[in-house]
């Protein structure tokens, strides 16, 4: 995780155990969830991203070796 570009390491001790989540679609139902609260921020914009990588039998079973997302949020303390 950044927050305005400063490196904010999650390894694994923010990794829950598996979830079972049931899907409308028929999909999935066992996801692992990373999760951290932010520090108190100061008043103003910020611009916090989250990357990641998915791998393994379960991935590339899909036929690809590997899942990669990146979510950006811009976040206003008021």
């Amino acid at each position: 995780m950044t927050i305005d570009g400063h490196r904010c390491p999650l390894g694994p001790l923010y990794l829950s155990r598996p979830v079972t989540t049931p899907q409308g679609d028929g999909g999935g139902t066992h996801f692992l969830l990373l999760g951290a609260f932010l520090p108190a921020l100061a008043l103003g914009t910020y611009t916090i991203a989250v990357g990641g990588w998915v791998f393994g039998a379960v991935v590339k079973s899909t036929g690809i070796a590997y899942e990669h997302e990146d979510l950006i949020y811009t976040v206003t303390v008021m």
